[in-house]
């Protein structure tokens, strides 16, 4: 056996390693709207929505909160300086809806970005011993809130967090939005995390995360993560760390988000993030987008080659073959079960390689401290925990 046989051996191990991971995530993944319902008197929840220039869905987010069927939540959306009329919107939807609160935003404080900063300063007003932050760009069916804090309080978990239904308004979007789904499912094994309850397995994503009000303080808040660009990570990172359970579940049913409009805006936004949901380990990320890139783009190179003349041993020839068809299995597995194009996963290799682009991306603007988002630069990362407070 050659060694670059060899090579290819290795790689088709590893394809079926993250086929392997996405079935059973998959299998294991809880999916929200299967409420069985308690006779217990449901806590209060507080509801928390930070929103910085969302004219566009602010008011459909508000509405589908203000409908929600369950018998005591608050809701309250702080306006984080918007320039554009969402403070306008806020205002009309308030007059006509009273159980609508509207805070006002400070300006963040040396060392904390913007997002954070609001939702702390909504944790802070809130009065429910559950809080759920969601992003303005969501609308939530009737009983969103009531199947979450069901599978919430059946599971005994300190934070439920959702993967929403994406909304792809362009083709651009379905391109690139699809990816934070795929590399969630891939690389971060559900069964181990209920087996080893390691922080880095842990999943979490900000447009839906309901917790309990005394796992929120005990982890340090917002506070804790002030400087971190993926708080939401982060934060279901220290739920985990402090022995608490964290639940991930599907949540297509009962919540949405168009969170990105367009290529541009979605290749800015995982600009932002990708380094930092690997914790900003440089060495670690380089690597493993290359080798994203290498495992996908390696076979159709030696099939591509071979439909041009070049003579590829009959052993290369099947091993290529066969890592391109579990390839796109597990590709259609993650994208038909949220919903996402046929076309985009048929495509896998493409959207590998704009992945390894965004990533190089965030590398550079992240280490050079120049990226932004909604008007703001973001802080560069010191690689040091944020929170200068002692954990409760």
């Amino acid at each position: 056996m050659s060694l670059f046989e060899f090579h290819l051996w290795g790689m088709l191990v590893f394809a079926g390693l993250l086929l392997l991971i996405a079935g059973s995530n998959l299998a294991l993944l809880p999916r929200l709207g299967k409420r069985r319902g308690s006779a217990a008197k449901p806590p209060r929840v507080s509801i928390l929505v930070p929103a910085r220039n969302e004219e566009r869905c602010i008011a459909d987010c508000v509405h589908s909160l203000l409908t929600q069927e369950y018998p005591d939540c608050e809701l309250l959306v702080l306006d984080d300086h918007s320039t554009d009329g969402t403070r306008g919107i806020l205002d009309a939807l308030a007059t006509e809806n009273p159980r609508l609160g509207i805070l006002d935003g400070e300006e963040p404080p040396s060392g904390w970005l913007g997002k954070h900063w609001a939702c702390h300063q909504l944790a802070a007003r809130a009065e429910g011993k559950l809080l759920l932050f969601t992003d303005a760009d969501t609308v939530h069916h009737p009983r969103a809130l009531a199947d979450a804090v069901d599978l919430l309080q059946r599971r005994r978990a300190g934070l439920l967090s959702l993967m929403p239904r994406q909304v792809l308004g362009s083709f651009g979007e379905g391109l690139l939005v699809p990816l934070m789904s795929w590399c969630i499912f891939s690389f971060l094994p559900l069964a181990l995390l209920r087996l080893l309850k390691k922080p880095f397995l842990a999943p979490a994503n900000g447009q839906f995360m309901l917790f309990r009000r005394d796992v929120y303080r005990r982890i340090g808040g917002h506070a804790a993560v002030r400087s971190h660009a993926t708080d939401d990570v982060a934060l279901g990172r220290r739920v985990v760390e402090a022995g608490d359970r964290l639940i991930f579940a599907d949540g297509a049913r009962r919540v949405s988000c168009r969170m990105y409009t367009g290529f541009a805006d979605a290749f800015a936004g995982f600009s932002k993030n990708f380094l930092a949901i690997f914790n900003y380990r440089v060495a670690f990320f380089i690597f493993a987008w290359v080798f994203i890139a290498v495992l996908f783009w390696e076979p159709v190179v030696i099939i591509v080659l071979e439909l041009f003349g070049a003579a590829v041993a009959p052993t290369i020839h099947y091993i290529a073959l066969a890592m391109l068809g579990i390839s796109l299995i597990q590709w259609l597995l993650i994208y038909l079960r949220f919903g996402y194009p046929a076309w985009a996963a048929l495509g896998h290799p493409v959207v590998a390689l704009l992945g390894t682009i965004v990533a190089f991306n965030s590398l550079r603007v992240t280490r050079r401290g120049r990226a932004r988002w909604k008007g703001r630069t973001l802080i560069r990362w010191s690689g040091r925990d944020d929170s200068d407070e002692p954990r409760r």
